[in-house]
């Protein structure tokens, strides 16, 4: 189940988030770059907290 959703957000950020944030809100590289940071550092930081509360659900 990690493996789809990692697999998909890495999908979305890199079909449609980094296009999305340069083309149409009129970010720089730079910017963009440090938006798809923080996606990244959140989801790093939510994939545990999920695993445990879907096994604490169990």
């Amino acid at each position: 189940m990690g493996l789809v959703l990692h697999g998909g957000m890495i999908a979305m950020q890199a079909l449609w988030v980094w296009p999305w944030l340069t083309q149409v809100c009129g970010w720089t590289p730079a910017a963009a770059s440090k938006g798809l940071l923080l996606i990244n550092a959140g989801m790093l930081l939510a994939f545990p907290g999920c695993g445990g509360w879907v096994t604490c659900r169990r």
